[in-house]
């Protein structure tokens, strides 16, 4: 007699066809009230289809094939497998969640045949297989400014294949690297309208939800030392452009009416629907003198997911003195790095903050000139950075960001001293808030920030932060110095648009 265990919840409220087992204990309590176990009785004879493992027997519809019946072998072996009533469940359930794992989200199990072995339970499983799952086609809602035609391309999923769960785990991944979506549960898993018997043709949709498109950031710093004094900046920050993840960013900041900095950034990411990243930036800043610079970065995922990438990034500053007799400097910095980005999914991202971890190491070398050409450069220094950025959600509406970077340089032309060039600058809108762009130099160092965000409303959070350095200074000679510990506080107020 053949006793069903395991049922299927609809499609509409579990998604992806997981099944509901019942104790196998309770059954076999019934099972022993009615008499349908003779106690003691080994197990019957059967045809060479029941393949005898341990105190449970499979017994197979149809012809499983050759790596599931291996796994399902494996798994009804094992030593906690044993069909005593505690260990039976637990085995069922791992049975059952390999057969989904696989394709065959509408298996089914059932006991038949119980007997007691002493104080074990033995029973052989009936397994229906069932249509195996094929992936026919990606949905996408939530989605009102991104071009899913695009977003479909770029993770590139292929479709005509069984549903897996590594095919899951493949394209939550390559969804996940994309920056101006986030998302918020588990697919979906809908049956398609072209089916047969002995497959199904299923559509995965994804709920998805988009970053804010418009946030406009106001800061306001103080510096620990002689050399900074309190900072106002104001920058606005456009995601999503043109229906692809494009942004650009302004930022403005002034420490006093001697020193100002102007700055603006285009960057886009998947750029030709690739896990390729790009971006450009322009930076203009007086602090005594004239700044100018021009940076173009890429960056490139090693695999679709993102999560390894390789980074590089080119750097041209030219300085010109205002009133001083001393002739403009120009640099050249040329920088190849390698990182690690782990993200996770928020449920409620409502700072666009998503949880994440990076680990960068990057290695630059830098070229000073005395004139435009790029031949004979006075100074090359090479320089080691490592950077560490993490960001945690807390209770509430909080997000924790702590921030670690160290660097240092190694004098590569010149006997005993590091050259005017060589520095690792700080100060501006990424480290030492609280003083003016490139205000701090350092032969070495290292420098460490700690910021609380949370939400206030639904288009408004506040930013407090705290950050400090170890710096190795340079003398007058381009000589390694004294030791300095700069410092500094402050807080950010962001406007966020409420349109998603």
């Amino acid at each position: 007699m053949n006793i069903r265990i395991a049922e299927e919840h609809s499609a509409a409220s579990c998604g992806s066809g997981f099944h509901r087992i019942i104790s196998p204990t309770r059954w076999f309590v019934l099972a022993l009230m009615l008499g349908l176990i003779p106690v003691p009785q080994t197990v019957q004879a059967h045809d060479q289809s029941v393949a005898p493992i341990g105190n449970i027997k499979l017994e197979w519809i149809g012809s499983p094939p050759e790596d599931i019946a291996r796994s399902a072998q494996v798994i009804v072996s094992q030593l906690d497998g044993l069909a005593t009533p505690e260990r039976f469940s637990g085995t069922m359930s791992r049975l059952l969640e390999t057969l989904i794992a696989t394709g065959y989200r509408r298996a089914r199990i059932a006991p038949r045949d119980f007997s007691l072995h002493g104080e074990s339970l033995g029973c052989i499983l009936h397994i229906a297989l069932g249509p195996r799952a094929y992936v026919s086609a990606q949905e996408f809602t939530g989605l009102v400014r991104t071009d899913t035609t695009w977003l479909r391309k770029l993770t590139a999923m292929p479709l005509g294949v069984p549903l897996t769960a590594a095919w899951i785990n493949e394209a939550r991944g390559r969804l996940q690297s994309v920056s101006c979506i986030r998302l918020t549960q588990t697919p979906e898993i809908i049956p398609a309208p072209a089916s047969d018997t002995d497959s199904e043709s299923v559509v995965v949709r994804w709920r998805l939800t988009e970053s804010r498109p418009v946030r406009v950031d106001g800061l306001i710093a103080a510096g620990g030392e002689s050399a900074g004094g309190f900072s106002g900046r104001t920058s606005v920050q456009m995601a999503g452009l043109l229906r692809r993840d494009r942004s650009i960013y302004v930022n403005y900041q002034r420490l006093n009416p001697s020193s100002t900095q102007l700055s603006a950034r285009f960057a886009e990411a998947a750029a030709f629907s690739s896990p390729m990243d790009w971006g450009i930036s322009l930076d203009e800043s007086h602090q005594n003198d004239h700044r100018q610079a021009i940076a173009l970065d890429l960056r490139y995922g090693i695999g679709r997911t993102a999560r390894w990438g390789i980074e590089g990034e080119g750097r041209w500053r030219k300085v010109t003195p205002g009133a001083s007799a001393v002739a403009p400097s120009r640099t050249l910095e040329l920088s190849l790095g390698i990182s690690h980005h782990t993200r996770h999914i928020n449920d409620d991202d409502a700072l666009d903050i998503p949880s994440h971890q990076s680990l960068i190491v990057t290695f630059s070398r830098r070229r000073e000139f005395a004139s435009a050409t790029l031949l004979n450069p006075e100074t090359t220094a090479r320089r080691m950075l490592l950077k560490w950025d993490m960001n945690q959600k807390l209770a509430g509406n909080s997000v924790l960001s702590l921030h670690l970077s160290a660097a240092g340089y190694h004098w590569l032309v010149g006997a005993d001293r590091l050259g005017p060039g060589d520095e690792w600058y700080l100060g501006g809108a990424d480290r030492l808030r609280g003083y003016s762009d490139r205000a701090i130099a350092a032969a070495s160092g290292a420098w460490a920030a700690l910021d609380i965000n949370c939400r206030l409303g639904a288009s408004a959070a506040v930013s407090v932060f705290t950050e400090g350095a170890m710096l190795r200074d340079l003398n007058a000679d381009g000589e390694k110095s004294r030791s300095r510990t700069p410092y500094g506080y402050g807080c950010t107020l962001w406007l966020i648009s409420a349109d998603r």
